[in-house]
C-alpha cells in the first residue's frame, strides 16, 4: 500500500490490483485497474510507491512488473517493464522526484534517476552501488541516503554526488535497513527501522533511538510510512498504531547524568564479602572475582544506557560493557590500582568519571616482612656455609700440618739411620786396621 497527496489535493492511494483517488471535498473516491494484461497474478500488480513529476504524472512502482505513468484522470500514459530503459529486476524501496526535476529510484543496485533525453534511468553519478533503502532532499542540496547500518549526506551539484559525511556504527547507529527517512527543518534526521525511531543529527554526529520504553506503541515501523505534515509534525505507522510528534519538541538532554559506584564485592575463600564503602580497600593476595556495580540514577530505562570501566595499569583502553554497568575482575596482580567508570545517556551524554582506588596486597613472600625475613634466612645460610668454609679450611691446613709433620719425622728418621750408617763405616774400616795388627 502506498499513499500520495497531489498539488490539486486529491489523495491517491495505492491497492492491491487498484488505484484510487479521493477528493477529500467531495468525498468521492475513483477507482482503476493497474493491471494491463488478463491473467496477471493479483501480487505483480500490487504498487509499492506512487510519486509525482514536475508534469502531475503519477508514478507508480509496482512489485514485480515495472513502473506506470499515469494522469491525475488515472490514464494510463506508458508503462515501464523491468529489464528495460535501465529499470532492472532489482528491488525498487524508494521513488520520489529527485533535485533535477526528474524521477529517482532507489534499490538493491543503487540509485538511479530517469534521463529523459535518453529515454532510461542512469546511474546517479558518486552514489554508493549498494542497496539503497530510502533517500531524501533538502533545499540547501543535500542528498540523504540509507544504507544498511548506516546514513550518509551527498551534496548534489547538478551532475553528481559528492560525499560530504557518514553516520554508521563509530556513532552507534543501529545496524538495520532504514524503511523511512524525514529530515526536519532544523536539518535533523529521523530514521524508521524494524528497530525503533533513530535521531541523527548532522552536526554533532549524535545517534539517539527511540523504542518502546520511550513511548513508541511498538518499535518496528511499517515501511515507508514515516512522513512529515506541512505544521512539521512526523507520523509513522507502526503495527499497534500511528506515532505522531513534533521534531523541535524532541530535543536530547544534553545535561551530564550523575554516576555512582553500587556495589563492590569480592570473594575471599567461600566467603562472599560486600566492601562498598570500605577505605582504604585492600585485597589478599587470593581474594578473587572482584565485581564492581555502577549505576546511574535516571529515570530512562536502563538498556537506553551504556556503561565503560578502564583500569589503570591493566586496561589499555576502555572497556564497554552495555547496560548492565558491572565489571567482573578473576584475579589481579599486586599492586596499586585506579578504577575509572562512566556512564552515557541514550542521549549519548557521558558522566564524570567516578573512580575507586584500591591496592591488591602481594604474597607473604613479597610482603615487607616476608622479604625481610628472606633477607634474614639469606644471610643466615650466607654465615652458615661462611662458618662451614672456615671450618673446612681449618680441618685442611690441620691435615697438612700433620702430613709436613710426619714427613719431616721421616725425613729425620732416614737422615739419622744414614748418619748412624755412614758413622758405623766410618769406624768400622780403621777398627778392623787396629784389630788386625792386635792380633
Amino acid at each position: 500500500m502506498c499513499m500520495l497527496e497531489s498539488k490539486r489535493g486529491y489523495v491517491w492511494i495505492g491497492l492491491a490490483e487498484s488505484l484510487v483517488r479521493y477528493d477529500p471535498q467531495t468525498r468521492q473516491r475513483k477507482h482503476w485497474s493497474l493491471s494491463t494484461a488478463p491473467h496477471v497474478v493479483s501480487d505483480m500488480v500490487t504498487p509499492d510507491f506512487v510519486a509525482m513529476d514536475t508534469h502531475n504524472q503519477l508514478w507508480i512502482s509496482l512489485t514485480k512488473t515495472g513502473l506506470q505513468i499515469r494522469d491525475e484522470d488515472g490514464r494510463l500514459i506508458r508503462e515501464i517493464e523491468r529489464g528495460n530503459h535501465g529499470l532492472d529486476d532489482s528491488n525498487v524501496y524508494d521513488l520520489r522526484l529527485g533535485p533535477d526535476g526528474q524521477m529517482w529510484l532507489a534499490s538493491t543496485t543503487g540509485l538511479r534517476r530517469w534521463d529523459p533525453k535518453a529515454d532510461t534511468f542512469v546511474m546517479v553519478r558518486g552514489a554508493p552501488a549498494s542497496t539503497n533503502y530510502v533517500f531524501r532532499f533538502t533545499d540547501s542540496g543535500v542528498v540523504w541516503i540509507g544504507l544498511m547500518g548506516e546514513l550518509r549526506r551527498y551534496l548534489w551539484d547538478g551532475t553528481q554526488l559528492k560525499h560530504l559525511d557518514t553516520i554508521d556504527g563509530r556513532q552507534e547507529f543501529p545496524m538495520v535497513a532504514p524503511n523511512g527517512l524525514v529530515v526536519d527543518s532544523a536539518g535533523v534526521a529521523w530514521v524508521s527501522s524494524a528497530r525503533g525511531l533513530i535521531r541523527v543529527d548532522p552536526a554533532s554526529k549524535m545517534v539517539r533511538v527511540y523504542g518502546v520504553h520511550d513511548g513508541l506503541p511498538n518499535q518496528q515501523f511499517q515501511e515507508n510510512t514515516l512522513v512529515q505534515a506541512t505544521g512539521g509534525q512526523i507520523l509513522g505507522g507502526t503495527p499497534d498504531g500511528v506515532v505522531l510528534f513534533d521534531p523541535s519538541q524532541m530535543r536530547p538532554n544534553t545535561r551530564q547524568p550523575p554516576l555512582l559506584i553500587e556495589r563492590v564485592g569480592l570473594r575471599r575463600g567461600e566467603r562472599g564479602l560486600d566492601v562498598t564503602g570500605v577505605e582504604p580497600l585492600q585485597l589478599q593476595d587470593d581474594d578473587r572475582d572482584l565485581h564492581i556495580v555502577a549505576r546511574m540514577p535516571t529515570f530512562t530505562h536502563s538498556e537506553s544506557t551504556s556503561y565503560r570501566f578502564r583500569l589503570s595499569g591493566y586496561d589499555p583502553d576502555w572497556i564497554d560493557v552495555g547496560p548492565s554497568g558491572e565489571r567482573l575482575f578473576s584475579r589481579l596482580p599486586s599492586g596499586h590500582y585506579i578504577l575509572e567508570v562512566q556512564g552515557r545517556t541514550a542521549d549519548g551524554i557521558w558522566s564524570a568519571s567516578q573512580t575507586l582506588r584500591f591496592q591488591v596486597l602481594p604474597p607473604w613472600w613479597l610482603a615487607p616482612w616476608g622479604l625481610g625475613l628472606l633477607g634474614l634466612l639469606s644471610v643466615c645460610v650466607v654465615v652458615a656455609a661462611i662458618l662451614l668454609y672456615r671450618r673446612r679450611l681449618r680441618r685442611l691446613n690441620a691435615w697438612q700440618l700433620a702430613v709436613h709433620k710426619q714427613e719431616v719425622a721421616e725425613q729425620a728418621s732416614l737422615a739419622k739411620t744414614r748418619f748412624l750408617a755412614t758413622l758405623g763405616h766410618e769406624v768400622r774400616t780403621p777398627m778392623t786396621g787396629v784389630l788386625g795388627m792386635s792380633e
